[in-house]
């Protein structure tokens, strides 16, 4: 779940205004005295709130990577775990998980450059007021930090997208087999096919349809060309 949050930070206290339950809001106060920025002033707090933010950020790719990694290694390994092709279901649930997988990394990314666009702004706003309280160093830091998980963010992302891309692959590749098998059936009636198409026109100079052994022969080759086209199709490997 995702939300707007607003800070509004004055001398002597630090407000927020949610209409929701942030995880960093609530495992901050915790351990709020051992923030690298201290808690003594607002502004420390309100860094050391960020901070938690972040973290909770970086927890939130680390999930991600996990997952991500648990995935690639089935759908790249197959059912067998010896390259046997995932059946549609399984391959329908993974582009589901792939697409989880986006939401969760789109809305932290999301989450990064607000964050990130808020301590700029406040940086500069501080640095014109003097009242940064010598905590320009940590704003750096955390804008580092910052920096350094969108990076692993869009790295993230172009993993999602090579699994999609090769889940919907195998997807396709399986519908290609389909239609291969549906049309090598279909090949495998035409012969016998057209044989009874002749046979069934009744012209007066087919002398085969009276003798005995007319309905017989046509039958046989009914057969033998159907095997003899899935003789083909099999030597060519087709089948």
């Amino acid at each position: 779940v995702t939300g707007p949050v607003t800070f509004v930070l004055t001398a002597a206290r630090l407000v927020t205004v949610r209409h929701h339950a942030p995880r960093p809001f609530e495992t901050f106060a915790a351990r709020a005295d051992r923030s690298s920025t201290g808690c003594e002033t607002p502004p420390r707090l309100f860094l050391g709130l960020v901070e938690e933010i972040v973290a909770r950020l970086a927890d939130h790719l680390e999930g991600a990577s996990r997952s991500l990694d648990a995935l690639a290694a089935r759908v790249y390994a197959g059912s067998g775990g010896a390259g046997a092709t995932l059946d549609a279901a399984a391959l329908g649930e993974a582009l589901r998980a792939i697409g989880r997988d986006g939401e969760v990394l789109g809305r932290v990314r999301l989450g990064l450059l607000t964050v990130e666009r808020m301590l700029s702004v406040w940086g500069l706003w501080s640095d014109e007021s003097g009242k940064g309280g010598g905590l320009r160093t940590h704003v750096k830091t955390l804008l580092r930090d910052i920096q350094a998980l969108e990076v692993h963010a869009d790295f993230l992302a172009g993993r999602v997208s090579l699994a999609s891309d090769t889940t919907l692959g195998l997807v396709n590749l399986q519908q290609n087999q389909a239609v291969r098998i549906l049309s090598v059936v279909a090949v495998l009636f035409l012969p016998p096919t057209l044989i009874g198409t002749v046979y069934g026109m009744n012209f007066a100079q087919m002398p085969e349809l009276d003798r005995w052994w007319g309905y017989p022969a046509a039958l046989v080759l009914m057969v033998v060309s159907a095997l003899l086209c899935w003789a083909w199709f099999r030597w060519r490997g087709w089948l």
